[in-house]
């Protein structure tokens, strides 16, 4: 069993909120993603999966990654 754990920080605001809603202006969050493998290990490598292979399994939070803004 291989663990990668990914930590980021992003920003977002909601502007459909009204103007005085704490959330309406541009804020942050913290956020922690924590991806756990079964499979053989390759002998070559030591990985189960070489997590920065693009790979549809992560793709989309190395989008989020990689974007580090929110918008709706």
């Amino acid at each position: 069993m291989r663990r990668a754990l990914f930590k980021f920080e992003a920003a977002h605001r909601l502007p459909k909120l009204p103007q005085t809603h704490r959330c309406h202006r541009m804020h942050g969050h913290s956020y922690r993603i924590e991806v756990v493998l079964n499979g053989p290990v390759d002998p070559h490598t030591a990985f189960v999966v070489d997590f920065f292979e693009p790979a549809p399994l992560f793709a989309e939070t190395r989008q989020i990654e990689c974007a580090r803004l929110f918008s709706e």
